[in-house]
């Protein structure tokens, strides 16, 4: 159900969702969502945790893979950016939520930026990355994540939108953060 929700998120936006939308995108009554969400901030609260969770998991995933900083930031964004792992909804209506809920979000999200920003950090402190705002990179970074499901929405449809570029694929992002350009 929050795969199908991230995607009408993505898709649509949480000013246009509805449960019964949902609903019928999942063949289901709109009774029986009501059994799963207390309302659409529920939906959209669910929906945004499981993102949170997922990149939490992710950076889990690709810390324990091993490698230096950037192997793991590397790991990190071809997980996040698979085209054939779990659909995130790209957190851009986050003000939706009431104040107790969008704390937790943005308190989750803090979290995974947090670990990023000291993969960052170790990075410098080796020499593997060029010093800079760390703490930038790292929001720059879930930016790009966050970008990925609606650059997706538009490939599909846009004619002109290619495949190679940045939101369609993690190898020009990776290189972006490598290179700087």
């Amino acid at each position: 159900m929050l795969e199908v929700a991230a995607r009408t998120l993505n898709r649509i936006g949480v000013s246009s969702v509805s449960l019964p939308a949902i609903a019928k995108e999942l063949g289901v009554s709109r009774a029986a969502l009501y059994y799963y969400f207390d309302d659409q901030e529920d939906l959209v609260f669910q929906s945004y945790r499981r993102t949170c969770e997922i990149l939490e998991q992710h950076l889990v995933d690709a810390e324990d893979a091993g490698g230096d900083s950037i192997a793991i930031l590397a790991s990190f964004l071809d997980r996040a950016l698979a085209t054939n792992g779990p659909e995130i909804a790209a957190l851009n209506d986050v003000a939706y939520l009431g104040e107790e809920r969008r704390a937790s979000i943005l308190q989750q999200v803090g979290q995974v930026r947090a670990r990023l920003t000291d993969i960052l950090d170790d990075g410098v402190r080796r020499g593997h990355l060029r010093p800079c705002s760390n703490t930038i990179v790292a929001g720059a970074i879930l930016g790009l994540v966050f970008w990925r499901p609606t650059a997706r929405i538009w490939r599909l449809c846009c004619k002109d939108w290619r495949q190679s570029e940045v939101g369609c694929r993690s190898a020009p992002i990776r290189r972006l953060l490598r290179n700087g350009g």
